[in-house]
């Protein structure tokens, strides 16, 4: 008895006419993928293992940054810290919030479900641009107390116009990020898509980087009378060729407000080193600025869930570094200049 072939015909039917109006135009593989059934929602194993090793990591270095600072912290110099030092321990508050944040909805949640997918997006948008907020306003402080010390902050141009531009910057492409940003599980695979369009990640990406490549120039500006002054054999510390080029880049002022080379000496080998290291800083901070710029462009603006918190999470704990290194390795310089010079007005 011959097997009839209206069963088959009736199901390849249905497929035809349930798969193209639901997904469009599919790729063979992807069409392979959804032909071999239903999918587990959420993240494999794996990942979720693998995340919760990082986050482990992760956390456990911003709290040894965190105990290290209260360990080699005065309680009674607290009240004499500078704004820059309680930016740092937002930027400490902002890393393990969020850590520990990706942490419950990827490893605990296992990002199965719409809802907790959308949560996803929204941490990262969240703490990235909040950390960036605090990173930048970190450089631009920092920047104030090496360019105008004497000056009141509401005096000073580039710190006000630095903090709007970040401020105001910053919080409109958040706004329009937390608008257009899109996430959804994968039809395909299960897994959780999100991101952002692409009139809505390059130009966040390309304000991000053109605010760091500014903060750094200024830095260069600042380092360049430092660098042509005839006094630097006096301070002790010659001048390197790649020091001289960046000095070459810029026009030496008329007028500084700090002149590095006279007067106390032991004091203006301090300030130069800090400039050097505040320039550093800047130049770290857009090492995880290129990248995601980078992997955005050739995802084009969607991607898993599992790889945005994770390069999230290591682009945040990256700045906690790079600012703990910046603020620790500047603790006595700025003890003695504090002591050398008037304190500023806030």
């Amino acid at each position: 008895m011959e097997t009839p072939l209206w069963p088959s015909l009736t199901l390849s039917a249905q497929l035809t006419a349930t798969a193209v109006p639901i997904f469009g135009y599919i790729e063979p593989d992807d069409l392979r993928l959804w032909l071999a059934g239903p999918h587990r929602h959420g993240e494999p194993d794996t990942y979720r293992a693998s995340f919760l090793v990082l986050s482990l990591f992760c956390i456990s270095m911003v709290s040894g940054m965190v105990g290290y600072r209260i360990r080699h912290t005065d309680r009674k110099a607290v009240k004499e810290f500078a704004l820059t030092h309680y930016l740092v321990c937002f930027l400490y508050l902002f890393a393990t919030a969020f850590v520990a944040s990706a942490a419950l909805v990827e490893t605990g949640l296992g990002l199965g479900t719409e809802h907790i997918c959308s949560a996803a997006i929204m941490i990262c948008i969240a703490f990235y641009v909040g950390s960036k907020i605090v990173v930048y306003l970190f450089l631009v402080e920092r920047a104030h107390a090496l360019r105008a010390p004497y000056m009141r902050r509401m005096r000073d141009w580039l710190w006000i116009a630095g903090t709007l531009s970040i401020a105001l910057g910053f919080g409109a492409l958040a706004v329009i990020a937390f608008v257009r940003g899109f996430a959804n599980i994968s039809p395909l695979d299960g897994k959780c898509r999100i991101g952002l369009p692409k009139q809505v990640t390059i130009p966040l990406l390309t304000y991000d980087l053109l605010i760091n490549i500014l903060l750094t120039l200024t830095f260069v500006h600042l380092l360049a009378p430092v660098i042509r002054s005839n006094n630097l054999n006096v301070l002790g510390c010659n001048a390197s060729h790649f020091a001289k080029y960046l000095a070459c880049c810029c026009v030496r002022p008329k007028d500084t407000s700090v002149d590095l080379g006279r007067g106390n000496r032991r004091v203006a080998r301090r300030l130069k080193k800090l400039l050097w290291r505040t320039f550093f800083g800047a130049c770290l901070v857009l090492i995880p600025t290129m990248a995601n710029l980078i992997q955005m462009t050739i995802l084009g603006g969607s991607e898993s869930g599992f790889f945005c918190l994770t390069f999230c999470t290591l682009d945040v704990t990256w700045s906690c570094c790079v600012f703990h290194w910046l603020v620790i390795s500047s603790y006595h310089d700025n003890k003695i200049s504090h002591e050398s010079v008037p304190k500023r007005m806030p």
